[in-house]
């Protein structure tokens, strides 16, 4: 099962991690950053899916960090979505992770995630890409996202059972500098 997976996101089977869904992906990924410390902001939208949010606002009372939500605009373009994004991370200096979400559940809309990726990288910012509803409906490899950590669902549009997901170790580069650990 890694190896299909590995194959079709584009990834070494070695850096594969099956999980119970991209919600658990997601949530391993957010509890187990490992560079956050308090004072820290934690940064996404609100088309960001509901329970990946809740993950983020665990954040202050586990971590002391700020969690700040900020809006996309609707009817969006990919120009408004864009600014959006540029303005939330003008400000908030203190970013140290941004979530993205590819495709929202909300509206469907598809989010140039390598070029929010790049701006957060411009700013030193890492990024948690949420890909559950994009692998499948879309055509991509998880290094075309360009982010730091990616977490996908098997069971969306792919056709696997319910609560099956993955996370890629590293998205793109070299092997990832900063694995999920538990606790803290």
């Amino acid at each position: 099962m890694r190896t299909k997976v590995a194959e079709a996101v584009g990834a070494a089977v070695e850096e594969i991690a099956l999980t119970r869904g991209a919600t658990e992906a997601l949530q391993l990924l957010i509890g187990g950053y490992n560079k956050l410390r308090p004072g820290d902001v934690v940064l996404y939208a609100d088309l960001d899916y509901d329970s990946i949010q809740y993950a983020m606002n665990a954040l202050k009372a586990r971590r002391g960090v700020d969690v700040v939500k900020f809006n996309v605009p609707e009817p969006a373009t990919r120009q408004d979505v864009l600014d959006a994004y540029a303005r939330a991370l003008e400000v908030t200096p203190k970013t140290r992770i941004l979530l993205r979400t590819h495709v929202s559940n909300r509206t469907g809309l598809v989010m140039p995630v390598a070029e929010i990726v790049g701006m957060a990288k411009a700013k030193g910012i890492d990024t948690i890409v949420d890909a559950a509803h994009s692998w499948g409906q879309l055509d991509f490899k998880v290094s075309e996202l360009k982010a730091d950590f990616v977490g996908f669902n098997l069971q969306k549009w792919i056709g696997a059972p319910l609560g099956v997901g993955f996370l890629p170790l590293h998205s793109e580069g070299p092997p990832c500098r900063h694995r999920p650990r538990h606790g803290r």
